[in-house]
């Protein structure tokens, strides 16, 4: 920033954090120019919001050019009403609701909201408080926290839960699973015997129907031999991954061309998944960190970017939870920043091509 002052031009794209909005107040304050993403064209929208929707995707926000007979940028002691030092959105959470959403989240999700993600709550239940008629989100906590409201509370944690997403995403585990651990299932099981695969935190259905395409496309007669259970905490997600309707956008997030004209339809602006997916995946909601329903048993359980949430009992209970609903010659797939080593030592390590995959050790 030093050495080229205001002819910084930034890119602010969808994420979650706060580390994108200092740098843009930074920039910004040194004449830069700023160009952000809007919530509606943005996977994960848990980026501090500017103060007025734009209109357009993204939205260019210069400041005037420090050089030349252009007028100086606005200094940080004569910033304009309702802003910061560095130039961003006044925040209008009260620290007593933050402390207060995210002990009702750690309550219903098990998901840990540390300090500092105080904008991230605020950008997520602004939306829902604007539906309520309440322009401020301390207010609308205030409102729910004195006024007990189930499903106020729902789509609270529902809102804070992430469903960043994507087809193939971090294909590796996928290869393996038509490479390597499909063939040794069937060659376990019996021929009439229905092999059983797990999706937790399925987001929108994008991990599931995935699954769901390759082994389409490498079993005969797949939806006979093999069924998905995708699971999420959010019902709104459960009920999009039903619907298994997908926007063009969706669709352009790692979905092969071929795949998309063999296993979709048009559904006016939309994608439709064909009828043989759907009767592959069965989409129901669950919560990981309470006790879970009778399922399975499973052959394979994909639980992954999940358990990065959750504090060190609560990763080992959804472990040995998951466990139980596996068979014991089972495959466990988690995140690529994920591992059992020094969570649960009920499980083996396995590399799978370019992949690893967890195993549960017999006798533990």
């Amino acid at each position: 920033m030093t050495a080229f002052d205001g002819a910084v031009l930034a890119v602010v794209l969808t994420g979650m954090g706060s580390d994108g909005r200092n740098g843009a107040g930074e920039i910004r304050a040194a004449g830069g120019t700023v160009l952000v993403q809007d919530q509606h064209s943005s996977v994960v929208w848990g980026c501090p919001a500017p103060s007025a929707r734009p209109a357009t995707p993204t939205r260019c926000c210069p400041r005037p050019h420090p050089r030349g007979d252009q007028p100086a940028p606005v200094r940080r002691s004569g910033r304009p009403p309702g802003r910061d030092l560095r130039g961003r959105c006044a925040m209008t959470l009260t620290a007593t609701s933050f402390d207060w959403v995210r002990a009702l989240v750690h309550k219903e999700s098990a998901i840990v909201l540390q300090p500092g993600k105080e904008y991230l709550v605020e950008a997520r239940l602004l939306p829902i408080a604007r539906e309520k008629g309440i322009p401020d989100v301390s207010q609308f906590v205030d409102s729910v926290r004195t006024r007990p409201d189930a499903d106020c509370n729902r789509r609270i944690v529902e809102a804070l839960t992430t469903n960043e997403t994507s087809w193939f995403r971090d294909g590796d585990p996928f290869t393996a699973l038509t490479s390597t651990v499909m063939p040794s299932l069937l060659a376990a099981r019996g021929p009439n015997e229905r092999l059983q695969i797990w999706s937790a935190a399925c987001s929108s259905g994008q991990e599931p129907y995935t699954i769901a395409m390759l082994l389409e496309d490498a079993i005969p007669n797949a939806a006979t031999r093999v069924a998905i259970t995708a699971t999420d905490l959010s019902r709104e997600m459960v009920t999009r991954t039903r619907a298994g309707r997908f926007s063009q956008l969706e669709v352009n997030r790692g979905l092969p061309a071929p795949m998309l004209v063999r296993h979709f339809v048009r559904a006016g602006n939309e994608w439709e998944v064909a009828p043989q997916l759907r009767r592959m995946v069965t989409a129901t909601e669950c919560n990981l960190a309470a006790p879970l329903p009778r399922m399975g048993p499973f052959d394979v359980v994909y639980l992954r970017n999940v358990l990065i949430y959750f504090d060190l009992p609560t990763k080992q209970a959804i472990l040995r939870r998951v466990r139980d609903l596996m068979r014991p010659d089972g495959w466990l797939f988690l995140g690529a920043a994920e591992t059992t080593l020094g969570v649960d030592d009920s499980w083996e390590r396995v590399v799978v091509g370019r992949s690893s995959a967890y195993r549960p050790l017999k006798g533990k």
